[in-house]
């Protein structure tokens, strides 16, 4: 298997961690499955359409889009059991012959991905330092004039030490840029962008989402029900209440954005 990039790893440990099933819930990203069927819908999304989620985590989206929708999606997941679970989930709501997935780096797309009608990335690019790269390796799967649709944390300015480490990492944090810089990168990697938007009150409740799992996380190591040290907590409580005041100061936001791949010459 293909080694993966350095943060990519990092990336996989996190959602591994026993406590980020209580910072990040089941969808793994802010908005929820309200915003990822947002996010289909303004990429025009329909019934048997192609579809690559990637970053797909444990296929939660992968397979709420495809028994929404009804499209037939591919979730790449970077994770060792991503696959595994994912496939249970899809087997468990009657979608298994419409969803698939496959463990790879987005930075070494897998050979067989290719022709896809849209790209749903959610939180992903942020994560990735090399964001050009990414972003191209995304439209060699894409179809000719195939869509490209994110929703992703914006930052403006830098972010203070409490907010560096698991829990940054969990709130997508360390790599993210503004909504500009994802548009200029987008457009710089020959996608044509259609649609760029703030969505004001997102990230504000995926911050709330966090605090509420840290003090739920904090009764289950009490309790003895979740095994992760007490000195884990502390600095992730910090990290919240820092992210919380950067979103108070419109430092910290989350946005929505669908590009347009070129169409064949």
């Amino acid at each position: 298997m293909t080694q993966l990039h350095p943060i990519t790893e990092c990336c996989s440990t996190l959602y591994g961690h026993p406590l980020a099933a209580f910072l990040m819930g089941d969808s793994f990203h802010p908005g929820g499955l309200g915003l990822t069927l947002e996010l289909a819908r303004a990429a025009g999304v329909s019934q048997g359409q192609r579809v690559l989620d990637a970053g797909s985590g444990r296929g939660v989206s992968s397979v709420f889009l495809a028994e929404t929708l009804g499209c037939r999606v591919t979730g790449l997941t970077i994770e060792a059991a991503g696959v595994a679970e994912g496939e249970a989930h899809a087997t468990a709501q009657g979608v298994s012959e419409r969803v698939a997935f496959v463990q790879g780096d987005i930075m070494d797309m897998p050979a067989n991905l290719t022709s896809f009608d849209a790209v749903v990335m959610e939180c992903v690019l942020s994560t990735l330092p090399d964001k050009h790269e990414a972003l191209l390796r995304i439209r060699d799967v894409l179809k000719p004039g195939g869509t490209l649709a994110i929703t992703d944390v914006t930052r403006e300015g830098e972010v203070p030490e409490e907010l560096e480490g698991v829990t940054a990492a969990a709130l997508c944090l360390a790599g993210a840029i503004s909504l500009a810089g994802y548009a200029h990168a987008i457009e710089g990697a020959g996608f044509t962008v259609e649609e760029a938007r703030d969505l004001p009150d997102t990230v504000g409740g995926f911050i709330d989402k966090a605090r509420n799992g840290l003090m739920l996380a904090e009764i289950a190591v009490g309790l003895g029900k979740l095994d992760v040290p007490v000195t884990t907590l502390e600095p992730a409580k910090r990290a919240v209440k820092a992210a919380r005041g950067l979103a108070s100061e419109g430092r910290l936001g989350y946005a929505l954005l669908v590009a347009r791949a070129p169409a064949a010459i």
